[in-house]
């Protein structure tokens, strides 16, 4: 669960795939809204507690000219080995009003990351 309450999927355009340009760019996430919470939770996987620890809390804004300012507020969570198949796993939290979290800090499932928000290139 990334939101307490329910979760929703606003636009047929936010799921992850092909999505954008016309179905020619590559959305590679899906686009949530908490409608009961705006706080992001650390997520579960597959019904398991997980944990990692905090890469990146920062803002990143147009004016860089860095492409990942389209991501406004984000937060990168480095999950922990071993508890999913993939040898390495980041989590990344984007769009957000306000993050909660710090560079370094260690996180578990239920966690508060951030603020839900509509930073950078959001809708």
């Amino acid at each position: 669960m990334i939101y307490e309450g329910r979760t929703q999927v606003p636009f047929s355009y936010s799921r992850w795939g092909y999505t954008r340009g016309n179905g020619k760019t590559w959305h590679g996430g899906i686009d949530l809204v908490g409608l009961d919470s705006d706080r992001i939770l650390m997520p579960t996987y597959n019904g398991k507690s997980i944990s990692g620890q905090v890469a990146t809390a920062r803002k990143v804004d147009k004016s860089t000219g860095n492409a990942t300012w389209e991501w406004g507020w984000y937060v990168c969570v480095k999950l922990d080995a071993d508890q999913t198949p993939d040898a390495v796993n980041y989590l990344y939290f984007c769009h957000n009003q306000e993050n909660l979290v710090k560079v370094g800090q260690k996180v578990k499932s239920g966690d508060a990351l951030a603020i839900m928000g509509n930073t950078g290139n959001a809708a």
